[in-house]
């Protein structure tokens, strides 16, 4: 009988060893760990536009002064156009530099054409056709800008002007961004 209740005993041991390492082999081989990590997006609108990856961008939609030698929607001399541009970076998450650029050399033969660039937030005509500066993660997260094309009418420049007829006038814009890595 001592026989019988050592082998029972041994028996159950190793019956219980086998329990054993097969439930911490279960804590082992269940074992897992996940970190994600929260990268910083990049959402820049222009005009509610999503510019973010867009490499080419139309503006078209000038807004005409209104005068009686000349029919509404035409840019012409005696003429001001203008258009406003907002520049929205609220949906970024890291802070910003800027430089846009305006190109207006297509109306270099016309002295008597005009453009103006204005900072809306300041009410300020900026004396560049290149604007630089950053937009913070505080404090104002949008630009505003008013671009204004003035076509005087000059008797002088009527030689000039005349070739403009029938011709697509433009004004080329490049906007670059890039992360600031310290304010």
């Amino acid at each position: 009988m001592k026989r019988r209740i050592f082998l029972i005993s041994i028996l159950a041991l190793i019956l219980l060893g086998f329990i054993i390492v097969d439930t911490y082999g279960l804590f082992e081989t269940n074992s897992e760990a996940t970190k994600n990590l929260s990268v910083g997006k990049w959402v820049i609108l222009l005009n509610d536009n999503d510019v973010t990856l867009d490499e080419d961008i139309t503006l078209d939609d000038f807004t005409y002064e209104t005068v009686s030698h000349v029919e509404p929607g035409y840019f012409a001399p005696g003429v001001e156009a203008y258009l406003d541009l907002v520049i929205d970076a609220t949906g970024t998450d890291v802070a910003l530099e800027y430089e846009i650029e305006f190109d207006d050399s297509e109306f270099v033969d016309h002295p008597n054409i005009e453009l103006t660039i204005t900072d809306n937030a300041n009410n300020t005509v900026l004396n560049s056709n290149t604007i630089t500066g950053t937009i913070g993660l505080t404090g104002t997260r949008t630009l505003s800008l008013r671009l204004t094309l003035d076509w005087v009418d000059d008797p002088l420049y009527d030689d000039i002007d005349s070739e403009l007829i029938d011709a697509e006038a433009a004004i080329h814009m490049s906007m670059s961004f890039s992360q600031l890595l310290q304010e």
